[in-house]
């Protein structure tokens, strides 16, 4: 009975994630923001304690085969910066963020609004994606991510 009753708490937890496939694994202390607009399309599976933050308007959309480490945080939204404007009144900006094929991200690192990553892409732990990553199979990583190398 408590096994049942702690999968009907899971399936409460992440009622509204749009799920497209099979071998989804969502690990502990993973936190979703506007569940709704986060679409996974199986063959994922992320680490504790993730953040997937998507916008009011805005989507986070996985493809399949998706791998992500401990502590990575995804948004689709993020305050303007206006400096004559509080912080706590500035206008949300948006964008979609599309996460390819066969990506693997890094623990810690993290991913910013209106961003895509291509199929194939490594993420190296700790890194922070401000652009777009076009290049498949390549591997990217530091603050903010450059390019490092082709995979073999």
């Amino acid at each position: 009975m408590k096994l049942l009753k702690l999968v009907y708490l899971q399936f409460l937890k992440f009622k509204g994630l749009i799920i497209k496939g099979k071998n989804v694994n969502i690990s502990f202390g993973t936190n979703f923001g506007n569940i709704n607009n986060v679409v996974i399309n199986g063959n994922y599976f992320n680490n504790k304690f993730c953040s997937i933050l998507a916008g009011r308007k805005s989507k986070i959309i996985f493809k399949p085969s998706v791998l992500i480490g401990p502590n990575v945080t995804i948004t689709s939204s993020n305050h303007d910066t206006s400096k004559n404007i509080s912080f706590m009144r500035q206008k949300w900006t948006e964008g979609d963020v599309i996460i390819g094929s066969e990506v693997w991200i890094g623990a810690n690192s993290v991913i910013l609004p209106g961003l895509q990553i291509a199929n194939g892409i490594i993420i190296g732990a700790g890194s922070v994606v401000t652009k777009s990553l076009n290049e498949e199979y390549s591997i990217y990583a530091g603050i903010p991510a450059k390019f490092i190398r082709k995979r073999i």
